[in-house]
């Protein structure tokens, strides 16, 4: 059986943990050696993405009156 469909307050809590999570993660990779995982430029548009998808929610949200 699937789990119910998130709401948006828990999907925004899964972007925000995920940023937090990458915050994180991110400067490791950039420096791995001997070859980075991700390059900076990659990263900054992966945060970018999820930040702008978060904002999108909220937005969402402020319409709904959540």
């Amino acid at each position: 059986m699937a789990d119910a469909w998130p709401t948006l307050d828990e999907q925004i809590a899964e972007i925000d943990r995920e940023l937090r999570l990458r915050e994180v993660v991110y400067p490791r990779w950039l420096v791995a050696v001997p070859r980075p995982k991700l390059t900076q430029a990659a990263a900054d548009r992966q945060m970018l993405r999820l930040r702008a998808a978060r904002a999108s929610l909220l937005e969402l949200k402020g319409l709904r009156g959540n």
